[in-house]
């Protein structure tokens, strides 16, 4: 590309017009320029250009051949242009462009052995989009792994990561700021425009100064007389965390048991495992008389034991 310096005088639009980026304006000279690779070195019978001497990796050459050749140059090195959607015609060619244009997802995998964390090799990691799996590896001696070549923006994905005798066979969520964003009680609060004022209740209990039950059974006092239906309006506001389903989808299908479990309430708890996927739910139920809250929960109160699910009477039907 070739600019008239004449002609661009004072054209700073044209700084964007290129699609690659490639021209820069020059606020002195007030003018728009391009880098010629030094083609007119080339021209005059140079074989390397100032550019391609000074660059320590041979990574930047400026060669002079015809299309054909230049075809057969792309293809023998796997060269590749940028956007060639545009279909310009460009004279510029890159070598592992993907690394520029591509994302990857990359970790490493260790474990510890009697108080000793090392790297682990040889542990098949999957990479899944969907519940489905894209492709796979192994970790290196540096117990390192990487997935190259994806789409920019091309959505969520779950690394699976199975070593051998390591595999789980159960998984037990919470469920607020865990499996959702939400937390449902100041969902209900904000009807009631209490939400600070059962925000401080939380952060007393948070602070030690009461326990949870006391704390559940404060909050749930002020949601006397609520309507039921506010319970599907909030439910409504529900924001599934990334990967959610996902992560169960992928747990069940090596064999897995998912329990979603919560100091919440089973009006959410129920949705929520069906929306993704766990095997069974426990929370607090909230009583009502079919039009309002009554205020109250049923007893006994679940709170940190909620977490001990092989003691509950839904673990007995799904034990291994």
């Amino acid at each position: 590309m070739l600019i008239d310096p004449v002609k661009a005088k004072g054209r700073k639009d044209l700084v964007d017009a290129c699609p690659y980026g490639h021209i820069w304006w020059n606020e002195e000279l007030q003018l728009p320029q391009a880098w010629t690779f030094d083609a007119h070195l080339i021209d005059q019978g140079w074989k390397q250009t100032r550019g391609h001497q000074s660059c320590p990796t041979g990574a930047m050459r400026a060669i002079c051949v015809d299309d054909d050749e230049m075809a057969n140059l792309a293809r023998e090195q796997g060269l590749e242009v940028m956007k060639p959607e545009l279909a310009t015609s460009p004279r510029v060619y890159y070598k592992n462009l993907w690394r520029y244009s591509k994302c990857f997802i990359g970790g490493s995998v260790s474990r510890e052995v009697k108080g000793v964390v090392d790297c682990v090799e040889g542990v098949i990691v999957r990479l899944l989009k969907n519940g489905a799996m894209v492709t796979q590896t192994a970790t290196d001696n540096y117990g390192d792994f990487k997935f190259d070549r994806l789409d920019e923006n091309s959505g969520e994905y779950t690394v699976e990561i199975s070593a051998a005798g390591r595999a789980k066979k159960l998984l037990v969520a919470d469920m607020e700021s865990t499996m959702i964003e939400n937390e449902m009680l100041d969902e209900l609060a904000n009807f009631l425009g209490l939400r600070a004022t059962i925000a401080a209740i939380t952060a007393r209990a948070m602070n030690g100064e009461i326990d949870f039950a006391a704390a559940l059974a404060e909050r749930v006092a002020l949601l006397k007389d609520l309507p039921v239906a506010k319970l599907d309006e909030a439910a409504r506001r529900i924001r599934y965390m990334p990967g959610g389903a996902t992560l169960v989808a992928t747990m069940k299908k090596n064999g897995a048991t998912c329990a979603l479990v919560s100091g919440g309430f089973t009006y959410f708890t129920a949705m929520v495992r069906k929306a993704l996927g766990f095997d069974f739910d426990t929370a607090n139920v909230l009583k009502h008389d079919g039009r309002t809250l009554a205020g109250a929960v049923e007893l006994p109160i679940l709170g940190k034991e909620a977490k001990h699910i092989k003691e509950r009477p839904e673990w007995k039907r799904h034990a291994f």
